[in-house]
């Protein structure tokens, strides 16, 4: 398990490296939770990282605290900028 910060996955001059550096490995990202849409099992961290579970989450869950996730890379959205992270689990 790769375990990073999420500072280092939004540094854009990076963004292609850090693609190819993630694709298909499990990852670990610590991060603040920003969002969450429980009905839609995603969270986001940082205001830039979109984490997409497959089991519910829990609603104790809390905006702003620190949170640790572990997922897969699932790309980088010009448009929203955001990176995805996919079959994430906490």
């Amino acid at each position: 398990v790769k375990v990073i910060v999420v500072v280092d996955l939004l540094d854009q001059e990076n963004v292609e490296i850090n693609s190819q550096r993630y694709t298909n490995k499990l990852t670990e990202i610590d991060g603040i939770l920003t969002s969450m849409q429980l009905e839609e099992r995603t969270l986001v961290l940082n205001n830039a990282i979109r984490c997409q579970f497959e089991m519910n989450l829990s609603n104790t869950l809390k905006i702003n605290t620190p949170i640790t996730v572990k997922g897969f890379f699932g790309g980088y959205d010009d448009l929203l900028e955001e990176i995805l992270f996919v079959r994430c689990a906490m």
